[in-house]
C-alpha cells in the first residue's frame, strides 16, 4: 500500500487570541495516531509565520477522517484551528495533484475524498 502525507499548515497569526502552544501540542499529539507511520514538523516565515505538521500514513482517507474529528471539531481550540490552518493531502502524483481538504478561508472550495 502506498504511503502518503497529510500536511496541516498552522498560521498562528490568523487568530491572534489562539494559544499557540496548545495548538502546537494538539497537532504534535495527533502524530501518535495508530494510522500515522511517520511525522515531521517544519517552520518558516512567508507573509507570516507558519508551521507544517506532516503525517505519513498508508490510509490517507481514514487519517483525514480522524483529523476532522480530533483537530477540527468539538472545542474552542478546534474553532480557532479552523481559522488558522490549511490541510493538504498528497495525491496520486505526490504534491503535483494534491488535495486541499481544509482552508482557513471558508470561501475557498475544498476537495473531498470519494468513497
Amino acid at each position: 500500500m502506498t504511503t502518503r502525507i497529510l500536511m496541516i499548515q498552522l498560521q498562528p497569526h490568523r487568530v491572534p487570541t489562539m494559544d499557540e502552544a496548545k495548538a502546537r501540542a494538539a497537532l504534535a499529539e495527533f502524530a501518535q495516531q495508530p494510522l500515522v507511520i511517520g511525522h515531521r514538523v517544519t517552520e518558516g516565515d512567508e507573509n507570516g509565520v507558519f508551521i507544517n505538521f506532516e503525517y505519513k500514513t498508508r490510509d490517507l482517507a481514514a487519517l483525514w477522517h480522524e483529523c476532522q474529528e480530533r483537530i477540527y471539531q468539538n472545542s474552542l481550540l478546534a474553532f480557532q484551528l479552523q481559522r488558522a490552518s490549511m490541510a493538504i493531502a498528497q495525491g496520486d502524483d505526490g504534491w503535483e495533484d494534491c488535495l486541499l481538504l481544509h482552508h482557513f478561508d471558508p470561501a475557498i472550495d475544498v476537495d473531498e475524498f470519494l468513497d
